[in-house]
């Protein structure tokens, strides 16, 4: 991938994460259709040894 190309990809990333971090079920979604959470909120086991300070939760 040439650096044009990451950085073209980085920036989509970036206003994607923006754009689901404005709603509190759009992320929840995101993280349940990514497998990381079940659809009550809680980590699944492959992510529960992960240690995630709260406030950036």
């Amino acid at each position: 991938m040439t650096d044009t190309k990451a950085d073209s990809l980085i920036q989509k990333l970036e206003k994607y994460r923006v754009r689901i971090s404005k709603s509190e079920q759009k992320s929840k979604k995101f993280l349940v259709d990514a497998g990381i959470v079940t659809s009550k909120g809680n980590l699944k086991n492959n992510f529960k040894h992960i240690c995630i300070p709260q406030e950036q939760a």
